[in-house]
């Protein structure tokens, strides 16, 4: 089965090939008006040309710059990054200056706001900083997206390619619902879920955007009156589903005094979820909402339809 990245590398590398149609200066296009992929404004940081000296402080966004295709632009990553061939530079509170510097960076991004003081330092080094907050609904996420896309590559090349991650995921998103609007016209019930990071009740509730995507699969969230991830349960709490941390043991549920006598755990309806895809929010995410959304209908059917030509939609892992 074919999976979002998949496409997304492929269609990278078409973009790529088909650069020359915006950089050429041949007699023949020299009428033509130039396309202007840069200045490119990003909440405080505004670029004039196209980065190619990135430094990625977070693993969140060292993986979506390595998915969207920018991986050649990072000369360096935090400490706790995947990629093993980029220097290792500390982290957002702990950044190594003097590895930073040394790099002589054009654009550094980070999740967390680096401390005054060395974000001082950083640009009076040259080094424009941008802090990237995490998305808090789908469409932050979206923009999220967007957001890395045009700095990365420009208004007209970084744009093309966020609009067709949009018309991807959106084609994902109608795939995945439709599925689950077959299944509940043919009497499934909708199930209620909880989505557990830890134990001790802390778990997605309505003003997260964890809420926003188990509403895009089709499952009611029996946490939603929770606030800031904090739910306490009350009388009747009985999901049908549990999503759990996969770093949570599933015997931590079943010795306590609090979910072992749920049905479902009882039942073996909870479910390992990676939850470093959910905090990192990168294209994989959408691979591991679609396999929860087989957890939560068995019975429904997700796959993609084909097309003539014999291709799937994306992000079916």
């Amino acid at each position: 089965m074919k999976k979002l990245i998949v496409f997304l590398l492929a269609f990278c590398l078409l973009l790529g090939g088909c650069s020359g149609l915006f950089g050429g200066s041949s007699q023949s296009q020299s009428a033509e008006p130039e396309i202007l992929e840069y200045p490119v404004s990003v909440g405080d940081v505004t670029l004039q040309e196209r980065p190619m000296r990135v430094i990625s402080l977070s693993p969140a966004i060292t993986d979506l710059l390595v998915q969207l295709g920018y991986g050649d632009q990072l000369v360096g990553v935090s400490d706790d990054c995947a990629p093993e061939n980029r220097p290792r530079l500390g982290t957002s509170l702990n950044p190594d200056f003097s590895g930073i510097e040394g790099l002589a960076p054009d654009l550094m991004i980070s999740m967390t706001a680096l401390p005054e003081r060395t974000l001082l330092q950083f640009q009076q080094a040259g080094a424009e900083v941008l802090v990237l907050t995490r998305p808090q609904s789908f469409a932050e996420l979206l923009q999220f997206y967007r957001s890395l896309c045009l700095l990365l590559e420009g208004q007209t090349s970084g744009g093309k390619r966020a609009d067709q991650l949009d018309r991807e995921i959106d084609e994902w998103r109608q795939r995945v619902q439709s599925a689950v609007e077959r299944e509940l016209a043919a009497g499934a019930k909708k199930p209620s879920a909880i989505l557990l990071y830890l134990p001790e009740e802390v778990m997605a509730t309505g003003d997260t955007l964890e809420q926003e995507l188990l509403e895009l699969i089709g499952v009611e969230n029996a946490a939603a009156n929770g606030v800031n991830w904090r739910f306490v349960p009350e009388e009747g709490f009985a999901p049908d589903l549990i999503f759990l941390n996969s770093g949570v043991e599933r015997a931590q549920l079943e010795q306590s005094e609090l979910y072992s006598s749920l049905e479902a755990v009882q039942s073996q309806k909870v479910y390992s979820v990676d939850w470093t895809v959910l905090e990192c929010l990168s294209l994989y995410l959408f691979e591991t909402l679609e396999r929860m959304a087989e957890q939560a209908y068995p019975q429904a059917d997700f796959d993609p339809v084909e097309s003539s030509a014999g291709s799937e939609s994306v992000g079916h892992g």
